[in-house]
């Protein structure tokens, strides 16, 4: 693919997050996508993840606008500089909205295979929790569930997450045979099942956890999870909130 063809695939991804075009924004990305987490807005380092990290800006400010600043190309890497706005109308992370309009200037590296983003490493976003003003009292809310909406990016998963600036709490349910590839994070996880049965795998052996059972998973751990035969139910605790789920 041509530098411009690059280019206008990243401008494209642009002009569906201006339009809100989740499925455009989807399309963006390749399905071996891989996200060199820098923070900001992600929490997690594949395309589903990515595609959240956006329908989650986009639902709580709706009205966002990316301006390109910059969009340089050599090879199959294309450089963009994006300064993006938007009003603050909907809960973000547990934060009632309350009107504010909040501006993010960001730096982005994408490589791109076959006309679509393969990887991304990016500095220089602004926290947006810096930018909305919060009180205490606008946290009771978030742990009482209330301002947290259920995220469905997962196929058979659906996730729903409370958290405060150092500890969350996610509540999740999968369908059967619902899987999650190895992977790890640097967060330390405990998982508590209320209902079914996870099957964790850790270095090729088996960790059946049942319902009432609960399994901790330390930092930096490689593991996969997969759902039984049944609907599962179940609770996780982060310590540091992730940057993973999608």
């Amino acid at each position: 693919m041509t530098t411009e063809t690059n280019k206008a695939r990243v401008l494209a991804l642009i002009a569906a997050a201006n339009r809100g075009d989740v499925d455009a924004i989807r399309a963006c990305f390749s399905p071996d996508y891989r996200d060199h987490v820098e923070g900001g807005s992600r929490t997690g380092s594949d395309r589903d993840a990515a595609v959240a990290a956006f329908r989650e800006i986009l639902t709580a400010f709706p009205d966002s606008e990316h301006e390109v600043l910059l969009l340089l190309a050599e090879g199959d890497h294309v450089v963009l500089r994006t300064r993006a706005s938007g009003r603050h109308d909907a809960p973000y992370r547990g934060i009632p909205p309350r009107g504010t309009v909040v501006t993010m200037t960001t730096t982005v590296i994408y490589r791109l295979l076959d006309g679509r983003i393969v990887e991304r490493w990016c500095d220089g976003a602004s926290a947006i929790h810096e930018q909305l003003p919060s009180t205490a009292t606008d946290r009771v809310p978030q742990l009482l569930g209330e301002s947290a909406p259920w995220v469905n990016d997962v196929p058979g998963a659906r996730f729903k997450e409370v958290a405060l600036d150092h500890v969350s709490f996610t509540v999740f349910e999968l369908e059967p045979g619902t899987a999650f590839p190895e992977h790890r994070h640097e967060n330390e996880q405990i998982t508590h099942v209320i209902e079914g049965q996870l099957d964790f795998f850790v270095a090729g052996v088996r960790y059946p956890v049942g319902a009432g059972e609960t399994v901790a998973i330390p930092s930096g751990t490689p593991h996969e999870v997969r759902a039984g035969s049944h609907r599962v139910v179940a609770v996780d605790a982060w310590s540091p909130p992730p940057e993973h789920l999608g």
